[in-house]
Protein backbone atom coordinates (compact mmCIF):
# COMPACT_ATOMS: atom_id res chain seq x y z
CA UNK A 1 0.00 0.00 0.00
CA UNK A 2 2.58 2.25 0.97
CA UNK A 3 4.47 1.52 -2.61
CA UNK A 4 1.51 2.38 -4.15
CA UNK A 5 0.94 5.55 -2.15
CA UNK A 6 4.54 6.67 -3.06
CA UNK A 7 4.35 6.05 -6.42
CA UNK A 8 0.77 7.90 -6.98
CA UNK A 9 2.92 10.82 -5.10
CA UNK A 10 5.80 10.67 -7.36
CA UNK A 11 3.85 10.55 -10.66
CA UNK A 12 1.32 13.52 -9.24
CA UNK A 13 4.80 15.09 -9.02
CA UNK A 14 6.01 14.71 -12.61
CA UNK A 15 2.86 15.65 -13.53
CA UNK A 16 2.93 19.17 -11.92
CA UNK A 17 6.04 19.74 -13.35
CA UNK A 18 5.17 18.69 -16.48
CA UNK A 19 2.20 21.40 -16.60
CA UNK A 20 4.36 23.55 -15.62
CA UNK A 21 7.26 23.33 -18.06
CA UNK A 22 3.78 23.33 -20.62
CA UNK A 23 2.62 26.77 -19.28
CA UNK A 24 6.40 28.19 -18.46
CA UNK A 25 6.75 27.61 -22.54
CA UNK A 26 3.51 27.80 -23.92
CA UNK A 27 3.54 29.87 -26.80
CA UNK A 28 2.14 32.76 -27.63
CA UNK A 29 -1.78 33.47 -28.39
CA UNK A 30 -2.37 32.93 -31.91
CA UNK A 31 1.10 31.02 -32.57
CA UNK A 32 1.94 27.87 -32.96
CA UNK A 33 5.70 25.94 -32.86
CA UNK A 34 8.38 23.66 -31.91
CA UNK A 35 9.25 24.69 -28.20
CA UNK A 36 12.93 22.81 -28.41
CA UNK A 37 15.69 23.39 -31.15
CA UNK A 38 19.40 23.43 -31.68
CA UNK A 39 18.59 26.96 -33.29
CA UNK A 40 17.34 28.14 -30.24
CA UNK A 41 20.59 29.07 -28.73
CA UNK A 42 21.39 32.11 -29.96
CA UNK A 43 24.24 32.72 -28.20
CA UNK A 44 26.64 30.43 -25.86
CA UNK A 45 30.26 32.25 -25.09
CA UNK A 46 31.82 33.16 -21.85
CA UNK A 47 31.01 36.55 -20.76
CA UNK A 48 34.93 37.04 -20.49
CA UNK A 49 35.32 37.26 -24.28
CA UNK A 50 32.79 40.25 -24.88
CA UNK A 51 34.73 43.72 -25.38
CA UNK A 52 32.08 45.21 -27.32
CA UNK A 53 28.87 45.73 -26.99
CA UNK A 54 25.85 48.28 -28.96
CA UNK A 55 22.31 49.10 -28.15
CA UNK A 56 20.62 51.05 -31.42
CA UNK A 57 17.18 51.87 -30.24
CA UNK A 58 14.89 52.67 -33.15
CA UNK A 59 14.66 56.70 -32.61
CA UNK A 60 16.94 57.17 -29.64
CA UNK A 61 20.04 57.38 -28.30
CA UNK A 62 22.87 54.61 -29.61
CA UNK A 63 24.82 53.10 -26.97
CA UNK A 64 28.59 51.51 -27.65
CA UNK A 65 30.62 50.13 -24.86
CA UNK A 66 34.17 48.64 -25.91
CA UNK A 67 36.29 46.84 -23.30
CA UNK A 68 39.95 47.96 -23.02
CA UNK A 69 42.15 45.65 -21.02
CA UNK A 70 40.11 45.54 -17.75
CA UNK A 71 38.15 48.33 -18.26
CA UNK A 72 34.85 49.24 -19.87
CA UNK A 73 34.39 52.65 -21.59
CA UNK A 74 31.45 54.68 -23.32
CA UNK A 75 32.00 55.26 -26.51
CA UNK A 76 28.60 56.60 -27.54
CA UNK A 77 26.65 58.76 -27.07
CA UNK A 78 29.07 60.65 -24.33
CA UNK A 79 30.75 59.58 -21.36
CA UNK A 80 29.11 58.59 -18.39
CA UNK A 81 29.50 56.63 -15.06
CA UNK A 82 28.13 52.96 -15.95
CA UNK A 83 26.27 50.83 -13.44
CA UNK A 84 28.55 47.82 -12.84
CA UNK A 85 25.95 45.30 -11.84
CA UNK A 86 23.83 45.95 -15.15
CA UNK A 87 26.72 45.87 -17.49
CA UNK A 88 27.31 42.38 -16.04
CA UNK A 89 23.48 41.53 -16.92
CA UNK A 90 23.26 43.12 -20.52
CA UNK A 91 27.05 41.27 -21.32
CA UNK A 92 25.11 37.65 -19.69
CA UNK A 93 22.28 38.00 -22.01
CA UNK A 94 24.59 38.59 -24.72
CA UNK A 95 26.85 35.51 -23.79
CA UNK A 96 23.95 33.42 -23.55
CA UNK A 97 20.60 34.33 -25.33
CA UNK A 98 17.87 30.76 -25.53
CA UNK A 99 15.03 31.24 -27.39
CA UNK A 100 11.39 29.80 -25.67
CA UNK A 101 10.44 28.77 -29.32
CA UNK A 102 10.91 29.59 -32.85
CA UNK A 103 7.61 31.40 -34.04
CA UNK A 104 8.05 31.36 -38.12
CA UNK A 105 10.73 30.56 -39.76
CA UNK A 106 10.41 33.84 -42.75
CA UNK A 107 7.82 35.53 -41.88
CA UNK A 108 5.91 37.59 -45.12
CA UNK A 109 5.44 40.28 -42.26
CA UNK A 110 8.14 41.11 -39.63
CA UNK A 111 5.79 44.44 -38.25
CA UNK A 112 3.54 42.52 -36.93
CA UNK A 113 6.33 41.49 -34.94
CA UNK A 114 8.17 44.55 -34.18
CA UNK A 115 10.73 44.01 -36.67
CA UNK A 116 10.21 46.04 -39.58
CA UNK A 117 12.54 48.10 -38.18
CA UNK A 118 13.63 46.46 -35.13
CA UNK A 119 12.77 48.46 -31.79
CA UNK A 120 17.00 47.89 -30.88
CA UNK A 121 19.67 46.28 -32.69
CA UNK A 122 21.61 44.70 -29.96
CA UNK A 123 25.18 43.56 -30.92
CA UNK A 124 28.32 42.29 -29.68
CA UNK A 125 31.61 42.05 -30.44
CA UNK A 126 34.12 39.13 -28.99
CA UNK A 127 37.88 38.69 -28.84
CA UNK A 128 38.24 36.85 -31.71
CA UNK A 129 36.91 39.43 -34.12
CA UNK A 130 33.87 37.53 -34.37
CA UNK A 131 30.35 39.61 -34.11
CA UNK A 132 26.96 38.77 -33.44
CA UNK A 133 23.79 40.48 -33.89
CA UNK A 134 20.24 40.77 -32.51
CA UNK A 135 17.12 42.49 -33.68
CA UNK A 136 14.54 43.03 -31.00
CA UNK A 137 10.84 44.00 -31.96
CA UNK A 138 8.20 43.89 -29.45
CA UNK A 139 6.71 42.55 -26.51
CA UNK A 140 4.33 39.30 -26.54
CA UNK A 141 0.82 39.77 -25.95
CA UNK A 142 1.05 37.85 -22.68
CA UNK A 143 4.34 40.65 -21.82
CA UNK A 144 6.67 37.86 -20.52
CA UNK A 145 8.69 37.21 -23.44
CA UNK A 146 10.11 39.43 -26.83
CA UNK A 147 9.95 38.52 -30.30
CA UNK A 148 13.55 38.47 -31.56
CA UNK A 149 15.55 37.84 -34.71
CA UNK A 150 19.06 37.57 -35.84
CA UNK A 151 20.95 39.42 -38.38
CA UNK A 152 22.43 35.72 -39.46
CA UNK A 153 18.83 34.31 -39.44
CA UNK A 154 15.33 35.39 -40.71
CA UNK A 155 13.68 33.20 -38.15
CA UNK A 156 11.56 35.07 -35.56
CA UNK A 157 12.34 33.25 -32.34
CA UNK A 158 10.60 34.62 -28.48
CA UNK A 159 12.94 35.66 -25.79
CA UNK A 160 12.56 35.75 -21.95
CA UNK A 161 11.59 39.24 -21.17
CA UNK A 162 14.50 39.91 -18.89
CA UNK A 163 16.60 39.76 -22.06
CA UNK A 164 14.03 42.53 -24.18
CA UNK A 165 14.05 44.75 -21.40
CA UNK A 166 17.85 44.67 -21.17
CA UNK A 167 18.02 45.00 -24.87
CA UNK A 168 16.05 48.28 -24.48
CA UNK A 169 18.03 49.71 -21.76
CA UNK A 170 18.85 53.28 -21.97
CA UNK A 171 21.37 56.06 -20.68
CA UNK A 172 19.10 56.17 -18.12
CA UNK A 173 19.08 52.98 -17.02
CA UNK A 174 22.84 52.01 -17.40
CA UNK A 175 23.69 54.84 -15.47
CA UNK A 176 25.29 54.97 -12.00
CA UNK A 177 22.46 56.81 -9.95
CA UNK A 178 24.97 58.41 -7.49
CA UNK A 179 25.45 62.04 -8.86
CA UNK A 180 28.97 62.18 -10.69
CA UNK A 181 31.26 64.71 -9.51
CA UNK A 182 32.33 66.99 -12.69
CA UNK A 183 35.49 69.10 -13.13
CA UNK A 184 34.45 72.60 -13.80
CA UNK A 185 37.86 73.08 -16.40
CA UNK A 186 36.56 69.93 -18.19
CA UNK A 187 32.94 70.84 -18.66
CA UNK A 188 32.36 71.07 -22.55
CA UNK A 189 28.37 71.19 -22.27
CA UNK A 190 25.82 72.99 -20.38
CA UNK A 191 22.31 72.77 -21.09
CA UNK A 192 19.35 73.70 -19.14
CA UNK A 193 15.30 74.03 -19.80
CA UNK A 194 13.41 75.75 -17.47
CA UNK A 195 9.51 75.66 -18.55
CA UNK A 196 9.35 76.48 -22.42
CA UNK A 197 12.44 78.29 -21.95
CA UNK A 198 15.90 76.26 -23.28
CA UNK A 199 19.75 77.05 -23.42
CA UNK A 200 22.47 75.38 -24.63
CA UNK A 201 26.36 76.20 -24.46
CA UNK A 202 28.76 73.72 -25.84
CA UNK A 203 33.10 73.55 -26.07
CA UNK A 204 33.93 74.93 -29.91
CA UNK A 205 36.25 72.06 -29.94
CA UNK A 206 33.27 69.49 -29.97
CA UNK A 207 31.30 71.66 -32.70
CA UNK A 208 33.70 72.60 -35.35
CA UNK A 209 30.99 73.87 -37.86
CA UNK A 210 31.15 76.84 -35.19
CA UNK A 211 34.71 77.53 -35.06
CA UNK A 212 34.25 80.40 -37.12
CA UNK A 213 33.34 82.24 -34.02
CA UNK A 214 35.37 83.58 -31.15
CA UNK A 215 36.34 81.98 -27.80
CA UNK A 216 36.12 78.55 -26.84
CA UNK A 217 32.24 78.26 -26.44
CA UNK A 218 29.21 79.17 -27.76
CA UNK A 219 25.71 79.02 -27.13
CA UNK A 220 23.90 77.13 -30.14
CA UNK A 221 20.57 77.23 -28.40
CA UNK A 222 18.29 79.41 -28.89
CA UNK A 223 20.54 80.65 -31.29
CA UNK A 224 23.92 80.41 -32.46
CA UNK A 225 26.33 83.15 -30.71
CA UNK A 226 29.85 83.31 -28.99
CA UNK A 227 29.20 82.61 -25.54
CA UNK A 228 30.44 85.24 -22.71
CA UNK A 229 33.42 82.88 -21.24
CA UNK A 230 33.13 84.10 -17.88
CA UNK A 231 29.38 83.48 -17.40
CA UNK A 232 30.41 79.56 -18.90
CA UNK A 233 33.26 79.60 -16.41
CA UNK A 234 31.52 80.65 -13.37
CA UNK A 235 28.41 78.34 -14.41
CA UNK A 236 30.71 75.36 -14.54
CA UNK A 237 32.30 75.92 -11.36
CA UNK A 238 28.98 76.43 -9.73
CA UNK A 239 27.49 73.11 -10.99
CA UNK A 240 31.27 70.96 -9.97
CA UNK A 241 30.31 72.28 -6.56
CA UNK A 242 26.48 72.16 -6.02
CA UNK A 243 25.68 69.49 -3.26
CA UNK A 244 23.39 67.16 -3.68
CA UNK A 245 21.67 65.83 -0.65
CA UNK A 246 21.11 62.28 -0.01
CA UNK A 247 17.58 60.93 -0.84
CA UNK A 248 14.85 62.31 0.75
CA UNK A 249 12.52 60.21 -0.82
CA UNK A 250 13.12 56.66 -2.23
CA UNK A 251 10.44 54.52 -3.89
CA UNK A 252 9.31 57.27 -6.38
CA UNK A 253 6.03 57.07 -5.54
CA UNK A 254 5.32 60.41 -4.06
CA UNK A 255 6.65 62.17 -7.34
CA UNK A 256 3.76 64.72 -7.21
CA UNK A 257 4.87 65.77 -3.84
CA UNK A 258 8.00 66.76 -5.13
CA UNK A 259 6.80 68.23 -8.43
CA UNK A 260 9.09 65.54 -10.06
CA UNK A 261 5.69 64.33 -11.41
CA UNK A 262 5.49 67.07 -14.03
CA UNK A 263 9.15 68.05 -13.92
CA UNK A 264 9.28 72.33 -14.55
CA UNK A 265 12.53 71.82 -15.73
CA UNK A 266 15.93 69.74 -16.22
CA UNK A 267 19.47 70.38 -16.51
CA UNK A 268 22.49 68.23 -17.97
CA UNK A 269 25.80 69.41 -17.58
CA UNK A 270 28.99 67.01 -19.46
CA UNK A 271 32.48 66.93 -18.97
CA UNK A 272 34.64 64.43 -20.78
CA UNK A 273 34.12 61.75 -18.16
CA UNK A 274 31.08 61.88 -17.08
CA UNK A 275 27.13 63.54 -17.44
CA UNK A 276 25.55 65.08 -14.38
CA UNK A 277 21.55 64.90 -15.40
CA UNK A 278 18.90 66.14 -12.80
CA UNK A 279 14.90 66.52 -13.68
CA UNK A 280 13.76 69.68 -11.64
CA UNK A 281 10.87 69.98 -9.06
CA UNK A 282 9.37 72.08 -6.79
CA UNK A 283 11.34 74.37 -4.40
CA UNK A 284 9.93 74.72 -0.82
CA UNK A 285 12.41 75.74 2.21
CA UNK A 286 15.77 77.57 -0.35
CA UNK A 287 15.50 73.83 -1.74
CA UNK A 288 14.47 72.72 -5.12
CA UNK A 289 14.04 68.56 -5.56
CA UNK A 290 15.56 67.12 -8.17
CA UNK A 291 16.51 63.05 -8.91
CA UNK A 292 18.12 61.64 -12.02
CA UNK A 293 16.22 60.27 -14.68
CA UNK A 294 15.50 56.40 -14.30
CA UNK A 295 16.18 56.31 -10.14
CA UNK A 296 14.19 55.94 -7.59
CA UNK A 297 15.65 58.22 -5.13
CA UNK A 298 14.46 62.29 -4.45
CA UNK A 299 17.05 64.82 -3.88
CA UNK A 300 17.76 68.39 -3.45
CA UNK A 301 20.23 70.89 -4.25
CA UNK A 302 20.52 75.04 -2.99
CA UNK A 303 17.95 76.81 -5.06
CA UNK A 304 20.78 79.44 -5.14
CA UNK A 305 22.93 77.13 -6.89
CA UNK A 306 20.52 77.05 -9.82
CA UNK A 307 19.89 80.72 -10.00
CA UNK A 308 21.75 80.60 -13.58
CA UNK A 309 18.38 79.47 -15.05
CA UNK A 310 17.31 82.95 -15.02
CA UNK A 311 20.31 84.40 -17.22
CA UNK A 312 18.63 85.06 -20.56
CA UNK A 313 20.46 84.17 -24.02
CA UNK A 314 21.72 87.77 -24.64
CA UNK A 315 23.74 87.72 -20.97
CA UNK A 316 24.94 83.86 -22.03
CA UNK A 317 26.71 85.35 -24.95
CA UNK A 318 28.98 87.37 -25.57
CA UNK A 319 28.51 91.37 -26.90
CA UNK A 320 31.04 91.24 -29.57
CA UNK A 321 28.86 89.28 -32.25
CA UNK A 322 31.33 90.34 -35.19
CA UNK A 323 34.59 89.46 -33.43
CA UNK A 324 35.43 86.91 -36.16
CA UNK A 325 39.00 85.95 -35.82
CA UNK A 326 40.82 86.58 -38.87
CA UNK A 327 42.44 83.21 -39.48
CA UNK A 328 39.08 82.33 -40.22
CA UNK A 329 38.18 84.51 -42.78
CA UNK A 330 38.43 84.83 -46.69
CA UNK A 331 37.15 88.10 -47.64
CA UNK A 332 34.71 90.61 -46.20
CA UNK A 333 31.84 92.07 -48.41
CA UNK A 334 30.19 95.69 -47.87
CA UNK A 335 27.33 97.41 -49.21
CA UNK A 336 26.44 100.62 -47.95
CA UNK A 337 23.30 102.18 -50.19
CA UNK A 338 24.72 101.73 -53.88
CA UNK A 339 28.19 101.39 -52.93
CA UNK A 340 29.50 98.15 -52.54
CA UNK A 341 32.88 96.86 -51.34
CA UNK A 342 34.95 93.68 -51.12
CA UNK A 343 38.17 92.81 -49.23
CA UNK A 344 40.52 89.79 -50.03
CA UNK A 345 42.27 88.47 -47.44
CA UNK A 346 45.58 86.81 -49.31
CA UNK A 347 47.55 84.59 -47.50
CA UNK A 348 51.28 83.23 -48.29
CA UNK A 349 54.30 81.90 -45.54
CA UNK A 350 56.19 84.09 -44.57
CA UNK A 351 60.19 84.06 -43.62
CA UNK A 352 59.68 82.56 -39.94
CA UNK A 353 57.18 79.78 -41.88
CA UNK A 354 54.09 81.55 -40.51
CA UNK A 355 51.29 83.34 -42.68
CA UNK A 356 51.50 86.69 -43.77
CA UNK A 357 48.04 87.85 -44.88
CA UNK A 358 47.39 90.61 -46.94
CA UNK A 359 43.50 92.58 -47.41
CA UNK A 360 43.67 93.60 -50.97
CA UNK A 361 40.50 96.03 -52.22
CA UNK A 362 40.15 97.09 -55.56
CA UNK A 363 43.07 95.01 -56.55
CA UNK A 364 45.57 96.96 -54.64
CA UNK A 365 46.59 95.90 -51.26
CA UNK A 366 45.12 98.16 -48.76
CA UNK A 367 46.96 100.59 -45.70
CA UNK A 368 47.66 97.99 -42.91
CA UNK A 369 47.11 100.68 -40.42
CA UNK A 370 43.31 101.46 -41.92
CA UNK A 371 42.73 97.33 -42.77
CA UNK A 372 43.89 97.07 -38.91
CA UNK A 373 41.31 100.15 -37.15
CA UNK A 374 38.52 98.76 -39.45
CA UNK A 375 39.05 94.78 -38.57
CA UNK A 376 39.33 96.54 -34.60
CA UNK A 377 36.04 98.68 -35.17
CA UNK A 378 34.43 94.69 -36.16
CA UNK A 379 35.62 93.74 -32.66
CA UNK A 380 34.84 95.96 -30.78
CA UNK A 381 30.99 96.27 -32.15
CA UNK A 382 29.48 95.30 -28.87
CA UNK A 383 25.14 94.82 -28.96
CA UNK A 384 23.13 96.71 -26.35
CA UNK A 385 20.17 94.61 -25.83
CA UNK A 386 18.02 91.78 -27.22
CA UNK A 387 15.33 93.55 -29.77
CA UNK A 388 12.10 93.48 -28.15
CA UNK A 389 9.40 90.61 -29.13
CA UNK A 390 6.19 91.50 -30.61
CA UNK A 391 7.94 94.41 -32.79
CA UNK A 392 7.88 93.77 -36.55
CA UNK A 393 11.19 94.25 -38.28
CA UNK A 394 11.87 97.56 -39.94
CA UNK A 395 11.41 97.58 -43.50
CA UNK A 396 13.24 99.26 -46.13
CA UNK A 397 17.25 98.64 -47.02
CA UNK A 398 19.79 98.27 -44.77
CA UNK A 399 21.79 101.59 -44.59
CA UNK A 400 24.65 98.84 -44.19
CA UNK A 401 25.40 94.93 -44.94
CA UNK A 402 28.76 93.01 -44.02
CA UNK A 403 29.21 89.73 -45.33
CA UNK A 404 32.22 87.54 -43.51
CA UNK A 405 33.34 84.98 -46.34
CA UNK A 406 34.84 82.30 -44.44
CA UNK A 407 37.53 79.79 -44.70
CA UNK A 408 35.88 76.50 -43.34
CA UNK A 409 34.12 74.60 -45.34
CA UNK A 410 31.34 73.68 -42.71
CA UNK A 411 30.04 77.57 -43.16
CA UNK A 412 30.00 79.49 -46.15
CA UNK A 413 29.22 82.64 -44.56
CA UNK A 414 27.97 85.65 -41.51
CA UNK A 415 25.93 88.27 -42.75
CA UNK A 416 25.42 91.09 -40.85
CA UNK A 417 22.58 93.87 -41.79
CA UNK A 418 22.15 97.39 -39.94
CA UNK A 419 18.40 98.87 -40.48
CA UNK A 420 17.03 102.54 -38.58
CA UNK A 421 15.43 101.26 -35.47
CA UNK A 422 14.47 104.47 -33.25
CA UNK A 423 16.33 107.56 -32.51
CA UNK A 424 18.64 105.87 -30.45
CA UNK A 425 19.58 102.04 -32.04
CA UNK A 426 19.80 100.78 -34.79
CA UNK A 427 18.85 97.06 -35.23
CA UNK A 428 21.32 94.31 -37.00
CA UNK A 429 20.21 91.43 -37.97
CA UNK A 430 22.47 88.41 -37.43
CA UNK A 431 22.37 85.58 -40.16
CA UNK A 432 18.99 86.88 -40.70
CA UNK A 433 17.46 85.09 -37.57
CA UNK A 434 18.72 87.33 -34.74
CA UNK A 435 17.57 90.51 -33.87
CA UNK A 436 20.11 92.93 -31.91
CA UNK A 437 19.77 96.24 -30.67
CA UNK A 438 23.24 98.09 -31.11
CA UNK A 439 23.75 101.62 -30.46
CA UNK A 440 23.42 104.27 -33.35
CA UNK A 441 26.40 105.92 -32.49
CA UNK A 442 28.63 102.93 -32.77
CA UNK A 443 26.85 102.51 -36.46
CA UNK A 444 28.03 105.63 -37.43
CA UNK A 445 31.34 104.94 -36.08
CA UNK A 446 31.82 101.78 -38.70
CA UNK A 447 30.38 103.48 -41.34
CA UNK A 448 32.96 106.39 -40.95
CA UNK A 449 35.92 103.55 -40.64
CA UNK A 450 34.67 102.11 -43.63
CA UNK A 451 34.57 105.47 -45.77
CA UNK A 452 37.89 106.59 -43.97
CA UNK A 453 39.61 102.80 -44.85
CA UNK A 454 38.01 102.44 -48.05
CA UNK A 455 37.26 105.95 -49.50
CA UNK A 456 35.65 106.54 -52.98
CA UNK A 457 37.59 103.52 -54.42
CA UNK A 458 35.30 101.33 -56.08
CA UNK A 459 34.75 97.83 -55.02
CA UNK A 460 35.68 94.51 -57.27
Amino acid sequence: MRRLLVSAGVAGIALLAGSYLLLANRPDAGYDGPVVSARQQLSDVDESEIVAMTLAPRGGETIRLEREGAVWLVREPYPFRWDWPRLQELRASFARLFAQRLVVEDPDDRAQYGLSPPAVVAGARLESGRTFEFHLGSPTSSGEAYFLSSRDDRAVFTVHAIHGKRFSWTVSDLRDQTAPALSAGRINRIWFRDGDYEVELVAVGEQPRYAHLPGSRIMRVPYVAAADEERFAAIAHQVAEMPVSAAVAGDGGGDADFGLDLPRGELRVRDFEDELHLLLGATAGGQVYVKMPGAAGVHTVPAVALDFLTLTPFELSSPQVLALPEERLQAISLRAGSREHRIDLQRAKDDLGGERVTAVHAGEPLDKDAYAALSAEFANLAVDAPAPGGRDRPAGVPILTVTFHLRAAERAAVMARFLPYDQDFHLLALDGSIDLLVDSRAVTSLTERIETALGDRPGE
